[in-house]
């Protein structure tokens, strides 16, 4: 009996390398931040410049939806899936993305 030799195929991806994140801008629901690309995702924090407001604050929009929290509590922490789109949630205090974009 003799030996078989059986080739696999590797089906390794190359690896995106990280990317870091820094937006900050003052604008409307359709003033867009950052949008997590495809094939991506984004672990990171949304601020506002509206530090001084106890009632909450509009601070930005993700997916059309807004998010309003506690400016003084600090930043407010998230994680993205590809296709999610952040824009601003106020004309008057600057909104702010920060984070690491990476393969998901």
């Amino acid at each position: 009996m003799g030996l078989t030799l059986e080739t696999v195929a590797s089906t390794s991806a190359t690896k995106t390398p990280d990317k870091q994140i820094a937006e900050r801008a003052t604008g409307s629901d359709t003033t867009v931040l950052y949008t997590v690309p495809a094939g991506r995702k984004f672990k990171g924090m949304l601020t506002t410049a509206r530090e001084t407001d106890t009632s909450g604050a509009l601070i930005a929009y993700i997916n059309g939806k807004h998010l309003q929290y506690m400016p003084k509590s600090g930043p407010l922490y998230i994680d993205l899936v590809a296709g999610a789109v952040v824009t601003c949630g106020s004309a008057t205090y600057a909104t702010g993305v920060f984070g690491v974009e990476s393969d998901a």
